[in-house]
Parts: C-alpha cells; sequence; structure tokens
C-alpha cells in the first residue's frame, strides 16, 4: 500500500547517511496528528546537554512525526555543516579551551524539516597546573605532594637533581612522587595535569631540597666518676642528633640510643665489667656509619654481703652481718611493711638497730661500698610481725539543735582514742577522748559534718575507722545585690531584706580595695563622702546568732571626677629675672606654686588664675618650679618639677686626667658649675699648643706620637668670660716598639708551629696566618710567642705577627717562608685470601687516616667507592670464572691519597671427578677409582645415592662396589667444589656404565639432571613453601 511503501523508504533511507536539509524547508511547520495537513515535524525538545571531561553527550524528545534529525554544531561561534542522526541522543567529542553550541531540527521524507531547537553555549575549560603542596622526607626519600586539578586523569611529575630536570614519570591518579636521594645533591620537583586530550603547562618548581653532607664523628673519648661512666665526643657540622652504643665486655653492642644533641652519654657501671663506646652523626636524612670503638673502661668486684640475723627486744630490732673484705661502709635499709626505707650509712659497723611498731612488719637487707660505689643488696633478712591493736568501728552521729555527738564501741586492749571531723571535706587535727567513746562539737550554718576515730595504745594508734555518715547544718540566704545613690560627693547605698536575719554586715571598694567590714544592725542602707578621683562600689551580707552568709553580688561602681594635675612649668630667664609659666588646667580656679632654692621648697605661693610667676635670681643658686591646680573641692597633686635654672658662678676647672687606649690619648676633667664652654691646650715636648674650644663636651683626644711627651691644661667659660687654666696633668710618654721578626714555621704532620722572637716592651702579639694566599682575622696570643695550627694536605700556609703594648700595634713582620703539609701515603700490603666463593681483601694502615675507601673491578670497570671507615679489611661473595681485583685508599678529613692496586684473583671451579670402573666379578661386583685433573684436590663420595657433602667419606684408594650407584665430588681450599657426577654401575657383567651428571646449587641442594650427553633427565620443581602433604 502507499503507506506500508513509505515506511520502508523510511527505514531503508534511515540507513545512509541523508543529505542535510536546512530548517524551514519544505512546507510550514504545524501539528500534523491535530490538524491532518501535509505539516512539517515541530521542534524537538533537548532534555540533556551534560559534559564530561571532553565529551558531550546531548538527549532529546519529538513527536512520533519525525523521520530523522538535523544536528549542528558551533565551534568558537562558527557553525559546522549539519549531519543527519535517527536517533533521539547523540555524543560529540569537544576539545579543550574551546566554547561549544548545538541545534537540532526535526524533519519527515515528505514535509521537509522544522525550527531548530538551539543549547547554551557551552565552555569547555583549560586544564589548570596543580600546585605542588609540600616537599617532605623520610631519611634519605624525597617525596613530593601536590594538589588535584579539576577533570584530570592522570598527573606526570619531573624531578630536578643539582639543576637537570629528569624523566617525565606517569603517576596515574596519584598525586605524590618518591625518590631515593643522595647526600650533596640538591632537589626540586614539578608536576602537570593531564587527561586523554593532552597535559597543562608544568606547575612553579617547588622550594629546592637541599641534603648536606655528614662527617663520620672520632672515637669518643672516656671519663667516669665513681660508677658512672661517660663517653664524650666532639660535634659534626650539620648533625643534628647522635646515637650512641655501648658493649659490655667483648659482648655485642647495644640498642641505638638517641642523644639528640648531646655531646656525652652516661652508663651506671657493674662491677667486673669493661664498657666501650662508639658514635654515629645523624640528620633529618639518615645517620653516617659508626664511629670507631673507644677505648675500654673497667671497674673492679665487690662481694655481695650475707643475708643479715635478726634479733629483738620488746620492740628494739637489731640487724647483724658478717665482714665484706675490701667495704669501708655498709648502708642498710629497713622494710616497714613491705616498703623499703631509705639507706642508711653504717660506716664500718656490722649491725643497726631500730624502734618497731605494732602492726607492721619488718626485714632488712645490706650492701659494701667502697671508693667506686656500692653492691647490690644482700639477700632480705627474715620478716619480723609485731602485733596489731583493732581498727575502731564505725561512729554513730546524733544532734541536738546545733550540738553534733558522734560516738562508738569500745575497743579490747585502747588506753585511749583519737577523733577526727571533717568540715566541708576537710580533716581536722585529731583529738584525744581518753577512754570515752562520745566525742562532741557545735555546728555551723552551711557545713556538712564526718567523723572518723582511731584506737590506741601505749605503743601507737590504729588507722581511722570508717567515716560517719555525714552530717550537714542548714545554711542562710545571701543578701541581694546593692543599689547606689549619689548626691554630689555623698553616696548612699541601700538592699533588699533577707529572711532570718539578725543584722547586716557592709564593705565598700575604693579603687579595688576593700574595707573592714561595717555592722549596720537591721538597718539597710549606708552612705560615706567620696573622693575626687575614686571608683566606690558595694557588698553586703546577712547575718544571724550563728554566722554570716557570703557577700552579695558587687553593686554597680560609682566613680568621682578628679581634677587634672598641673602641667610642667617652662623657666625662661632675661638676665637674673626667672620666669615660670604653665599650661591651663580645665576646671581650676586658681594655681598654688612652690618655688625651690638650691634644694628647699618654699610656701606655696597663689597666683590666682595667672599661669605665670617671675622672680629675680642670684648668682651662685639653683632655682626650679612645680605648681598644682584648685578649684572648691581642693588642690591637684604638684605637677612634675621644671628644669633646674642656675645663676652660674664660675669656678676653676679642676686638674685634667690622662688615659690612654692604643695611640689614642683622652685629657678628661670634672664639671664647672655655670660652665657653657672649655678651652684646653696641649704640650707636646714641654711647648704649649693653641687653646681648642670642646664646648660642654668634657673630654679632648689626640693621636701621640711614639717617642713624645704629652700634658693637658683646661679653663671654665660662660657668657661672660673664663677662668684661669687649670693645674697642669700629669706627663704622659709614648714608649718605642720595634716590629717582629720574620716567623720561623715547623711542619709535623698537619700541625704546623710558627715561632718569632722577643719584642722588648710587648705586652702582647697579634699573628695573621695565610692560607694559600688569603690571610685570616688576626689571631692575639697574649705574651705567647708561637701558634700551632692543623693544616689541610695540598693547602700552602704563611704567617706575619706584630707586637703590641697598651699603645697599640706595630706593623707586621716580613712574611715567613710558604709550608705546605705532606700528602698523605697511599695503603700498602694489600692482600687477596680466597676460600670457595668467599673472598677476603686486607691492607695495612696508614699514618694519620681517619678513613679507608675501596673500589672492586670485575667485568671490565670498577665499582662505586665504598668506606670502610677506620676498618682495614672487607668481605664478600664472588661469582664462579669472575676475575677480581681492587684497589684502595687512605683518607683524612679534607683528602685522600691516590689508590694503591692488588693483583688479580680469579674464582675457578674444579671439574667433576673421574669414574673409572672394572668388572672383577664376572657380574657380582666392580672395583671403582675416582680421579680429579687438579692437584691437591680431595674427592668425597656416597654409595646410598644421597647427595655429596663436605662431611661424605673421603676418597684414598679403589672402591668394591656391590651397590649400582656412586656420587662423586671435588674439593680444594682454592677452588670451588664442582659439580656433583652420578655414575649408575651395570653388575650383571655388562662392562658399560651410565653416567648421569648431578647440578646442585650453591647449598649443596639438587636442582636437576643430565645425561653424558649434556640432554636432561629431569628438573626438581622449586617450591618456595615446602612439599603439601596433607590437606588439613
Amino acid at each position: 500500500t502507499p503507506k506500508t511503501g513509505l515506511l520502508l523508504l523510511a527505514l531503508l533511507l534511515s540507513t545512509f547517511s541523508l543529505p542535510a536539509m536546512s530548517a524551514m524547508q519544505g512546507f510550514p511547520e504545524c501539528d500534523a496528528m491535530s490538524i491532518g495537513g501535509p505539516c512539517a515535524p515541530l521542534m524537538p525538545s533537548i532534555s540533556q546537554v551534560e559534559r564530561s571531561g571532553t565529551s558531550i553527550n546531548l538527549q532529546w524528545q519529538a513527536n512520533s512525526s519525525y523521520d530523522y534529525f538535523l544536528f549542528g554544531k558551533s565551534v568558537n561561534g562558527s557553525w559546522e555543516a549539519d549531519q543527519s542522526v535517527v536517533y533521539l541522543s547523540t555524543s560529540v567529542s569537544v576539545q579543550r579551551g574551546n566554547s561549544y553550541a548545538f541545534r537540532l531540527a526535526a524533519c519527515s521524507y515528505m514535509h521537509g524539516c522544522g525550527s531548530y531547537t538551539h543549547t547554551n553555549t557551552i565552555q569547555v575549560p583549560l586544564l589548570t597546573a596543580p600546585a605542588i603542596t609540600s616537599v617532605s622526607n623520610s631519611g634519605l626519600t624525597l617525596t613530593a605532594n601536590w594538589g588535584s586539578s579539576a577533570e584530570a586523569t592522570r598527573y606526570e611529575v619531573q624531578a630536578r637533581t643539582n639543576g637537570s630536570w629528569g624523566s617525565i614519570i606517569n603517576r596515574g591518579t596519584t598525586r605524590n612522587y618518591s625518590l631515593a636521594g643522595i647526600r650533596g645533591s640538591r632537589y626540586a620537583f614539578r608536576v602537570r595535569a593531564c587527561d586523554s586530550s593532552g597535559c597543562s603547562p608544568f606547575s612553579s618548581i617547588s622550594s629546592e631540597v637541599v641534603i648536606l653532607t655528614l662527617a663520620t664523628p672520632q672515637a669518643p673519648t672516656i671519663s667516669n666518676s665513681v660508677f658512672t661512666v661517660t663517653a664524650n665526643w666532639t660535634s659534626i657540622s650539620g648533625a643534628a642528633r647522635y646515637d650512641v652504643q655501648v658493649r659490655t665486655n667483648s659482648g655485642t653492642w647495644s640498642g641505638t640510643i638517641n642523644k639528640n644533641v648531646d655531646l656525652n652519654h652516661s652508663v651506671t657501671g657493674v662491677r667486673g665489667n669493661s664498657y666501650s663506646f662508639r658514635v654515629r652523626a645523624c640528620d633529618s636524612f639518615g645517620c653516617t656509619g659508626y664511629s670507631a670503638a673507644s677505648s675500654a673502661f673497667g671497674i673492679p668486684s665487690l662481694a655481695t654481703p650475707s643475708r643479715p640475723s635478726v634479733t629483738n627486744s620488746n620492740l628494739s630490732l637489731t640487724a647483724t652481718w658478717g665482714t665484706v673484705t675490701g667495704a669501708n661502709n655498709y648502708d642498710v635499709q629497713v622494710s616497714t611493711n613491705g616498703s623499703w626505707g631509705t639507706a642508711i650509712s653504717k660506716g664500718v659497723t656490722t649491725n643497726h638497730t631500730n624502734l618497731g611498731t605494732r602492726g607492721r612488719t619488718y626485714a632488712y637487707r645490706v650492701r659494701a661500698c667502697d671508693g667506686f660505689g656500692c653492691t647490690n643488696y644482700s639477700s632480705a633478712s627474715t620478716a619480723l610481725a609485731i602485733p596489731s591493736l583493732a581498727v575502731a568501728p564505725r561512729p554513730t552521729v546524733s544532734a541536738s539543735g546545733f550540738d553534733l555527738t558522734a560516738s562508738w564501741g569500745a575497743i579490747a586492749g585502747a588506753s585511749q582514742y583519737e577523733v577526727q571531723v571533717s568540715t566541708n571535706g576537710t580533716w581536722a587535727t585529731a583529738v584525744s577522748t581518753g577512754l570515752t567513746p562520745i566525742f562532741e562539737i557545735t555546728g555551723v550554718r552551711g557545713s556538712t559534718y564526718i567523723f572518723r576515730v582511731s584506737a590506741c595504745d601505749g605503743f601507737g594508734c590504729t588507722s581511722y575507722s570508717t567515716a560517719s555518715i555525714a552530717f550537714s547544718v542548714p545554711t542562710l540566704a545571701v543578701a541581694p545585690k546593692p543599689t547606689v545613690v549619689s548626691s554630689g560627693l555623698s553616696l548612699t547605698t541601700s538592699w533588699g531584706p533577707v529572711s532570718g536575719a539578725s543584722k547586716y554586715e557592709i564593705q565598700v571598694s575604693t579603687n579595688g580595695v576593700w574595707s573592714a567590714a561595717v555592722n549596720k544592725g537591721t538597718t539597710r542602707t549606708h552612705t560615706i563622702t567620696g573622693v575626687r578621683g575614686n571608683i566606690y562600689a558595694y557588698r553586703v551580707r546577712a547575718c544571724d546568732s550563728f554566722d554570716c552568709t557570703n557577700y552579695s553580688t558587687v553593686s554597680t561602681a560609682i566613680n568621682l571626677p578628679t581634677l587634672g594635675a598641673a602641667p610642667r612649668p617652662a623657666v625662661s630667664s632675661s638676665g637674673l629675672e626667672l620666669t615660670a609659666s604653665w599650661g591651663a588646667v580645665s576646671g581650676a580656679s586658681e594655681y598654688e606654686i612652690q618655688v625651690s632654692t638650691n634644694g628647699t621648697w618654699g610656701e606655696p605661693i597663689n597666683t590666682g588664675a595667672t599661669p605665670t610667676y617671675k622672680i629675680s635670681g642670684v648668682r651662685g643658686s639653683t632655682y626650679a618650679y612645680r605648681v598644682r591646680a584648685c578649684d572648691s573641692f581642693g588642690c591637684s597633686n604638684y605637677s612634675t618639677v621644671s628644669n633646674v635654672q642656675s645663676v652660674p658662678t664660675l669656678a676653676v676647672a679642676p686638674k685634667p686626667t690622662v688615659t690612654s687606649s692604643d695611640l689614642a690619648l683622652t685629657a678628661s676633667w670634672g664639671p664647672v658649675a655655670g660652665a657653657n664652654y672649655y678651652d684646653i691646650q696641649v704640650s707636646t715636648n714641654g711647648t704649649w699648643a693653641q687653646a681648642i674650644n670642646t664646648g660642654i663636651t668634657r673630654t679632648h683626644t689626640i693621636t701621640a706620637a711614639r717617642g713624645s711627651a704629652y700634658a693637658f691644661r683646661v679653663r671654665a667659660c660662660d657668657s661672660f668670660g673664663c677662668s684661669n687654666y687649670s693645674t697642669v696633668s700629669n706627663a704622659l710618654s709614648v714608649p718605642t716598639l720595634a716590629v717582629p721578626s720574620t716567623p720561623t714555621v715547623v711542619v709535623s704532620g698537619l700541625s704546623l708551629t710558627a715561632s718569632w722572637g722577643v719584642v722588648s716592651g710587648a705586652s702582647r702579639y697579634e699573628i695573621q696566618v695565610g692560607t694559600n694566599g688569603t690571610w685570616a682575622d688576626p689571631i692575639n696570643t697574649g705574651t705567647t710567642r708561637s701558634h700551632s695550627i692543623t693544616g689541610a694536605r695540598g693547602s700552602t700556609y704563611t704567617y706575619r705577627v706584630m707586637a703590641c703594648d697598651s699603645y697599640g700595634c706595630t706593623a707586621y713582620s716580613p712574611v715567613s717562608n710558604g709550608v705546605t703539609p705532606p700528602d698523605l701515603a697511599g695503603p700498602a700490603a694489600l692482600t687477596i685470601i680466597s676460600s670457595e666463593l668467599n673472598v677476603e681483601l686486607s691492607w695495612g694502615a696508614v699514618v694519620d687516616a681517619e678513613r679507608y675507601e675501596i673500589q672492586i673491578h670485575s667485568g671490565g670497570s670498577w665499582g662505586s667507592v665504598i668506606n670502610r671507615s677506620a676498618n682495614r679489611n672487607y668481605a664478600f661473595e664472588g661469582a664462579v670464572g669472575t676475575s677480581y681485583k681492587f684497589r684502595v685508599r687512605a683518607c683524612d678529613t679534607p683528602t685522600c691519597s691516590a689508590f694503591s692496586e692488588s693483583g688479580t684473583i680469579t674464582i675457578s671451579q674444579l671439574s667433576p671427578p673421574t669414574v673409572a670402573s672394572e668388572d672383577t666379578s664376572g657380574g657380582g661386583a666392580r672395583l671403582v677409582s675416582l680421579s680429579s685433573g687438579t692437584n691437591g684436590a680431595v674427592i668425597r663420595y656416597t654409595l646410598d645415592d644421597s647427595p655429596v657433602t663436605a662431611a661424605s667419606a673421603v676418597y684414598t684408594h679403589p672402591l668394591m662396589i656391590r651397590t649400582g650407584i656412586i656420587r662423586a665430588k671435588a674439593y680444594h681450599e682454592d677452588w670451588v667444589a664442582s659439580d656433583e657426577r652420578r655414575v649408575v654401575l651395570s653388575l650383571s657383567g655388562d662392562p658399560d656404565s651410565t653416567v648421569i651428571f648431578i647440578h646442585v646449587d650453591i647449598l649443596g641442594s639438587v636442582i636437576g639432571e643430565t645425561d653424558s650427553e649434556g640432554k636432561l633427565i629431569r628438573v626438581k620443581e622449586y617450591k618456595p613453601f615446602g612439599e603439601r602433604k596433607e590437606e588439613q
């Protein structure tokens, strides 16, 4: 039919790519289902636009009148050609950094396409580089951590070592990266975020991590104080802590002890033992090897005393013990009820007496002591118990008003009772009631009482009984917060009534300090007269005939205004007329001023409201002023005193004193009252120079010349003129001083000592050391005319020296000849010893060497340098068929010697033994001979088909064998043992035999078998967890 034909056409076309049609092509848009006309489909409804990384997924809905859709894509605002789609969804791959929009129109084959439906624009962002959040370390392992980056599917990281970037490493989604650092290197990191479309730029480079080198400490030195043995060592540059180990006698080293930055470690020694120490330096990246061991320190033995014996007389207990040879003192301890007391020194006495107590058990132990310390305590003596007295029963409490009575039952044997009272949780001092089992007290309001009792006889008292039931006395309510009303300086406080109160007590706080309580009886008001500048507050408490309550809440504070103090007066002069003036004070109605003449204050003078005051001064007097402000309530405190104003007399300057510092001569003199400048004259070798004005400075300094004599005189001046010159100072002569001679230098190993001749008059010397042409800072040697240093190999040292006295120093002497410490010698007597696969290397000692470094040559190249510290040997396991040689060099802190090289050694394996057999009995037995092609080889064998070991039988002569199998193996002290040869013998008369080669590993375990032509017969399966024998 036509409808069926259209459906088939639609299905056929849906399987092919259709050419694009623009929207609105064909018929106008309408709802064909409701109208029934030939119209284009309605616009589809886009129900989902969702981006996931670099993919955008779209879904839409449409009515049933469509046959296909036109789908369009816009990239950064530019539309691409539409595509035909027949489904209700599609997925589009996109690129980061672009913006996208989409459009969709529904179409039919007969009526064309409807209008477009458009999406909003979608921005696909670029990946951003993550930030490196931290670079941490655990030992030499460095770990870089970074934050997340939105939409990244993996991260790539690069490490920089000593300025060079390494390979880029894919870390997947892991946001950290670790590497093993090397001392003496610098490291930094950078990272970038990636997905399937590419990667972001690299992040900022992390802060650089520097792993410093760290030297191995020298062997510790040992000191002791009695049993305390202390190891000391020198600090290592860069070390953050030190680890120390202790060895007792010739035993093993202890566990590592962390000493932080301490440079010593102490142990408590044990008699008969010796102690050694070694130390290593550590920083945040790890630790060095251990130092050489210290010398051993030993402590002599001392016998432990025998077990004490104990006797008693009544409560007097005496412990006695035997004498210990070598002891000069005994310490005894007494155990009371299982608790040992403080040790008691008995000198050389071998007994101890103490007084026992009922209800306690005593024991004794003793130790012997000498100049080094004390032994362990002896075995404890047999315990001695003293019988007890029964504990009193729990008291019962009764009350009559505020009278409380505690009573309890009698205790047999008690001669008296002691009772304690707890008031609000605090126990009072015990009170004796004699033999009366009753105790009475008067209770206090607001308190809780508990009683306990102890029974006593002539030997003491028992522990306290169980406490009685608590008994409480009712309290009285706290008074309400007072209110305060002021009228001028009159302050009145009042408060509400308290039920049951018979009186009230009030306290007044003045500027935070509470006064004594005032009893107001039943009156509930209180009035005071306040003082300006003070702050007042009140609190009150209610009382009855028994007691008073706590104080009420503090009232609101009342602050009475103050009157400001007058400012400090300023003083001016005009001739002998002196005028004091000051600033006005707010609220002041008048001022009072005091004048001090030569330190004595006159009577106050009222200036009214005028803030100035004048007087006429007198020469030789000093004046000062102070002022206070006043109003109708009184006056303020006096102001700060004004500057002192003097009307000068002018005295002759005192005789100058002269001091020297190097060649600087300084004259100084005492002050002259009234002087406002000074003139000084200097005499050089008896000739006075022109006067110099020093202003108000009372010192003058010149630079002297050696061999000259100097003197000084001074005069005082003011605006009216100058005094006569002072008495001339003492003359000061500056001696001459010669330049030292050229230093001579003596070299001993790395020790360099410079010395020089004496200089007459020198009180000290200063020397400079030049290293490779660079002078160090001068060193003061005092009067010592020599100086020693420890030099560095390969460096050249020179010296120069100058002489000094109290006036300064000469020029430097001529420079000494340059000296260079000798190079470190290379190790000698290199030796290689091998046994089987074990190779041991050794070499001779080198003077001044602190450590040795070794390299092993195999496979055509030298291996890494190995630091052996102070050890002069090295052992390792070699490989069959490999040749080895080694070289070693000696090192101290700055340098190393040239390498010394050994001969070559090759590790060889013996060939399997040869097995020859001869039929001697026509089939019943065979005569078997074993031989090796290596001189000195030992052949071992078995006849029970078990593997050959180093403990198997040794072949010495031909064997008559009646079994069918022999196994043999060759051994030699300079060779690796051969593979095992296994031979199955034919005992039926056939002279032929079957040869089987047994292959073993280095431990002798069989791992396979081959025939005489090398063909594999069987291989043993390796099972790392053994054979399973049965299911459990």
